[in-house]
């Protein structure tokens, strides 16, 4: 066995078969462009080995310990700076996969994974990744016929459709580099330009994946390893390359390896420019326990998108693309097998966190009629205040207790919407002017005990005008389920008695939750169907539903960062009611100073949607993001305290439900700190 197959040996068994080695070993070539270095190479890869294969260190840092935004960890030359530079040679040479072109996962592996699933062959991937190792064994430059050979026999497949399938899925997941788009369509323009690639793909198929990624080429720009027998790695490639040029000819290489494209290539005198491996600089700030195939199209897409060179969207476009979107399709891929699975005819989607879901829904699913319904809990327990007078008591008045802006009695009643109250007040031994406090809460209390039958008549007007709303927005047939963020399922098991038994509407109503946190009414009704969650609850998926609820203290940090991506841009919804002509009208609080960061984060959600259901469409089931997974993301970002606060620390909030004031609004971080 010669040296350089001895080189490629050790690479692959070493270096090539672990994400965090070959990370770590990378990071260490780029600091070392001077020929040989064989023993500073050996000792790193030996450290690395020891440390991630033996030890098993984790590479997750935790993102308060990178930079961030992420976007701006990878510096690279403005394109048009880099057109100039490239235009100053005769000849401008471009590796292909990774610097070109990009795939739509993070790992070329993950290629065969899809192949399994095509196939429906136990263990393909694995069995292709080996057929590979083998017919490199033979031969270094194998090529995909030498592959499928090998494969054809253990599986008995047909050789020439398989590799068919294989490169309709490569032209299914590739597509241009946006930043290396634009500067090749200008050097190719005005220079000779070649591509170069170490690759088991031939020239034709090559050619036609370019093409079909928008890169118009010939044949005889394309040089491929697998052809010519040799790589790049040693610079003789390149040097097949440089024989058809006048000795004097001036060369650049564009690549993003640098013990291949760079080292190789100075070996045989070509100046070089390194472009950052996408894939390579995002691995930091993916979790390493997300490991399905939609994972993969995840991770490949986020680092492709902040990655390439040319991002140059906002941080909360950022955080939106790479935190909230994977979990909005999620919790959207959910409704669709939950409305096939229980026969739901209609969601309605409740405001305002369920703004940008149905949103997503109706754009890029839509099998379900849906409305968008102007909610909350507030509203929730007017139309429902005789079953659920001591609930909203404790959650709108109760939380009043030791709200600091307020002082009054009066001031409480007003915020609260019972000013109907004060009639009650003197019989009870309640001044208006007094400081309200536990006493004056428990007095309240035995007001609502006491006289319920009455109180619920001033409520009345508002229960009709909610009858009247939704008689025009329901079915009045068939299954209905109503659509929420969380956390304990109140606006769904409230309309299920408004309008199953208030309203009297021949539908049966259950509702869907993002997720559930641990509550004794909510989880009955998820014991008998009435509920649904799709990251977890305390009834399935119990280490994410810890990793949410684990510290008490936690949750409504949490619980309001999940909110933030969800929000609609557009005040609280308070109550309905009846104008003099007897229609419906509907009451809002006052609007918050958010809309830039709302808009921001919903255009990112939007745009990992239409990004990732393109591949979702052609794939279909093996695509589909299970709840565990779609946390995950959002569960690192929590775990960064310091960057939330300096992210959404002054996003507003209301200290409680009700009709709020601007006395009443506190920053997100304020809201965490308390």
């Amino acid at each position: 066995m010669n040296l350089t197959k001895i080189k490629k040996l050790v690479y692959r068994v070493l270096i090539d078969g672990n994400e965090k080695i070959c990370l770590g070993y990378d990071e260490y070539l780029k600091y070392k462009e001077k020929k040989g270095h064989y023993v500073g190479k050996t000792l790193e890869i030996i450290r690395l080995n020891w440390r991630y294969r033996i030890l098993n260190k984790e590479l997750d840092r935790g993102l308060d310990s990178l930079k961030m935004p992420e976007s701006q960890a990878t510096h690279i030359l403005p394109s048009q700076e880099l057109t100039d530079k490239l235009l100053k040679y005769d000849v401008v040479s471009f590796d292909i996969f990774d610097t070109l072109i990009f795939r739509a996962v993070c790992n070329p592996k993950d290629v065969f994974r899809l192949l399994e699933s095509e196939w429906h062959i136990m263990g393909f991937a694995e069995k292709r990744e080996k057929a590979e190792k083998l017919a490199r064994e033979k031969n270094p430059e194998a090529s995909l016929d030498d592959i499928y050979e090998i494969l054809s026999k253990e599986l008995a497949i047909n050789k020439i459709q398989a590799i068919q399938k294989e490169l309709d899925i490569e032209q299914n997941i590739c597509f241009a580099n946006p930043y290396m788009k634009q500067i090749f369509d200008q050097v190719n323009a005005k220079k000779e330009t070649v591509l170069i690639s170490d690759m088991y793909l031939s020239t034709e198929m090559l050619n036609d994946l370019l093409h079909s990624c928008g890169y118009y080429v010939d044949e005889s720009q394309i040089y491929v390893s697998c052809e010519y027998g040799v790589g790049k790695s040693n610079g003789k490639l390149q040097k097949i390359v440089s024989k058809k040029y006048e000795p004097k000819t001036r060369f650049i290489h564009v690549g993003d390896n640098w013990s291949v494209d760079i080292n190789g290539s100075k070996r045989i005198g070509w100046d070089t420019f390194y472009y950052p491996n996408v894939n390579r600089e995002g691995i930091p700030y993916r979790p390493t326990e997300m490991l399905s195939v939609a994972s993969a199209f995840y991770k490949g897409l986020v680092n492709a998108k902040l990655h390439n060179g040319i991002f140059n969207k906002n941080e909360f476009y950022e955080y939106g693309y790479c935190y909230g979107g994977l979990m909005a399709i999620g919790y959207c891929q959910y409704l669709n097998r939950l409305a096939k699975n229980e026969s739901i005819d209609q969601f309605l989607f409740l405001a305002r966190d369920g703004f940008i879901v149905k949103e997503i829904y109706d754009h890029f699913i839509g099998d379900t009629d849906s409305e968008y319904i102007p909610f909350s809990r507030f509203a929730s327990y007017q139309l429902t205040i005789d079953r659920c007078w001591p609930e909203m008591l404790h959650h709108v008045v109760g939380s009043r207790i030791n709200a600091k802006s307020l002082e009054t009695v009066e001031e409480v009643l007003e915020l609260s919407d019972l000013t109907f109250l004060k009639k009650y007040l003197k019989i009870y031994g309640i001044s208006l002017n007094q400081r309200f406090d536990l006493s004056v809460y428990n007095k309240i209390n035995q007001i609502f005990q006491e006289n319920i039958s009455e109180i619920k008549l001033y409520f009345q007007e508002t229960v009709d005008a909610a009858k009247k709303y939704f008689s025009e927005k329901v079915r009045n047939s068939g299954k209905v389920c109503v659509v929420d963020v969380g956390w304990q399922g109140t606006g769904a098991i409230c309309l299920k008695y408004f309008l199953e038994e208030v309203c009297g509407f021949q539908v049966e109503v259950c509702g869907a939750l993002l997720g559930m946190v641990k509550n004794d009414t909510a989880e009955i009704n998820i014991a008998n169907r009435s509920l649904f969650s799709y990251m977890f609850s305390p009834h399935h998926n119990q280490r994410t539903y810890l990793c949410h609820a684990g510290k008490r203290r936690d949750i409504p940090y949490r619980d309001m960062l999940v909110e933030i991506f969800f929000t609609e841009n557009h005040p609280s919804f308070l109550k309905f009611r009846l104008n003099e002509k007897g229609d419906v009208v509907l009451d809002y609080g006052r609007k918050d100073n958010n809309q830039e960061i709302i808009e921001n984060l919903q255009c990112g959600i939007m745009d990992f949607v239409r990004d990732y259901a393109k591949y979702w469409k052609c794939f279909g089931a093996v695509l589909e993001i299970c709840g565990q997974e779609a946390y995950i993301p959002i569960d690192s970002l929590a775990k960064a305290k310091k960057i939330c606060m300096k992210l959404f620390g002054n996003y507003e909030v209301n200290e409680n439900p009700g009709i709020f004031e601007e006395k009443m609004k506190r920053t997100y971080k304020e809201a965490v700190k308390q």
